[in-house]
């Protein structure tokens, strides 16, 4: 048998989809991520009641951590709190923060792109585009 790639067999294939169609599958992806990030929110609130983070904290550890001055075990004590807090939590942060940002962008973008779709127009979407859309 033969092997084929599939990868680029349907690049050259574009579906045709309208609008209502396709907005019907944005929306909720849009309620998904935005559940992301509301659950990604909770995480942050929970690691910084738990280890007694403030803003004044989280602000002296990144400029630490962007120095280098920290060790790979603890950030601190920092000059405002003289806490020992572990790298790894500031670091959750951190990539949690990063993944909220990500997230709302492309809440953005999908809500945009939702809005000002025309229903009644057919839109042609790639095989990519369908997949992720969940065609």
């Amino acid at each position: 048998m033969q092997r084929v790639d599939l990868n680029s067999m349907f690049r050259l294939i574009k579906f045709e989809k309208t609008g209502e169609e396709i907005r019907t599958h944005i929306l909720p992806l849009v309620v998904a991520l935005e559940t992301k990030v509301a659950e990604r929110e909770g995480r942050i609130a929970k690691i910084r009641a738990e280890y007694d983070i403030t803003d004044a904290d989280v602000i002296e550890a990144m400029a630490q951590m962007q120095r280098g001055a920290y060790s790979t075990n603890a950030i601190g004590p920092t000059t405002i709190t003289k806490k020992q807090i572990p790298h790894g939590v500031f670091t959750n942060l951190e990539a949690e923060q990063s993944a909220i940002y990500t997230e709302r962008e492309q809440i953005k973008k999908l809500t945009i792109v939702a809005r000002n779709l025309d229903s009644a127009t057919n839109y042609h979407l790639s095989y990519e585009e369908l997949e992720w859309l969940s065609f």
